[in-house]
């Protein structure tokens, strides 16, 4: 505000508004972010997510690293590498809900039990990767080695 001289000044214009919603919804934002991360944190489950194309991971919690035995930061650098713990049998299954989830068809999001693999050396070794139109994929079940 600046002091204004101004002889035929005869008050002050003040405006103001309501922002207690945005705050409120801010806040429980906030905090459900942190519910979120905790859980994130503290599950055996691997949750991750990826950009509507595929091509960038998004998220990917700790848990990845003990259930894939690989890294988060390999992943991170290849999400192509997450299809190398699907069961070679079941890559075609979800391939498809991939190419689904691209269509924004969401509610055909279903890979049943996906059977997964595990290696010493982590996911990511699997020489012969199959064209795909997407990227990596979400996956769930039991590991098998």
């Amino acid at each position: 505000m600046s002091n204004l001289t101004d002889s035929e000044l005869g008050g002050y214009v003040v405006s103001s508004r309501d922002i207690s919603d945005r705050v409120a919804a801010e806040r429980e934002r906030d905090e459900t972010e942190t519910r979120l991360r905790e859980l994130a944190a503290n599950t055996d489950d691997v949750l991750w997510m990826f950009s509507g194309d595929w091509s960038e991971l998004l998220f990917l919690n700790p848990a990845y690293e003990s259930v894939y035995g690989g890294s988060v930061d390999a992943i991170e650098a290849d999400t192509d590498a997450f299809m190398d713990c699907v069961y070679p049998d079941d890559v075609p299954a979800v391939e498809r809900s991939m190419a689904a989830l691209s269509r924004a068809n969401r509610s055909t999001w279903s890979t049943g039990s996906t059977r997964v693999r595990t290696t010493t050396a982590g996911c990511g070794s699997r020489r012969n990767r199959s064209s795909r139109t997407g990227k990596s994929s979400a996956s769930s079940g039991s590991p098998e080695t």
